[in-house]
């Protein structure tokens, strides 16, 4: 199961980039291409990803209390795993919220105001972090031993979008403003 959810964070990788690269084009005004399908696809990714996850975690705190090894300090990185991954799923239902049409191709149907800023911008924090404690495993479960080279160059390109995409964030909420 975690060689199947290794695949299916990549698929998501792929999509998260295109969604982020698109998204960024319609909320600076470059272009109004619509991506409908890639934000479903990559729902459909990330909804399959928690699935995984939350299957894996409750196996994991299982055998942590049958061995009696739930130890909270010592297991912090998978802790901050879980948790990022929670909160991201939290910040995704507002982004939602804010942007999803049903029966439109239009994503500005409400006014992008302080709370949809300030929401939006926990939503890239919490995927920063998760991806930032996520891309060692994740190449482990491929068999990458290079994992520096791999890490650095994975957490450059995922760091260079999320900030073009904050930036994003706040061009469309001045040009809600004007």
């Amino acid at each position: 199961m975690r060689k199947l959810n290794a695949i299916v964070v990549i698929g998501m990788f792929i999509f998260l980039l295109l969604h982020m690269i698109f998204g960024i084009l319609l909320l600076t005004g470059v272009s109004d291409m619509p991506m409908v399908w890639i934000s479903y696809t990559l729902l459909g990714f990330v909804i399959l990803h928690a699935i995984i996850s939350t299957i894996l975690t409750i196996q994991s705190i299982i055998t942590m209390k049958k061995t009696h090894t739930l130890y909270f300090k010592e297991n912090k990185l998978f802790w901050l795993r879980r948790i990022s991954g929670f909160l991201i799923i939290i910040a995704i239902v507002f982004h939602l919220v804010i942007f999803l049409n049903l029966g439109s191709d239009s994503v500005r149907l409400k006014e992008f105001n302080v709370f949809s800023l300030i929401s939006q911008i926990f939503l890239v924090i919490f995927i920063a972090i998760h991806v930032i404690s996520n891309v060692k495993p994740t190449l482990i479960s491929f068999g990458i031993t290079s994992l520096k080279e791999f890490s650095v160059d994975i957490l450059i390109v995922i760091s260079i979008v999320l900030f073009i995409a904050l930036v994003a964030f706040f061009i469309y909420f001045f040009r809600w403003q004007g």
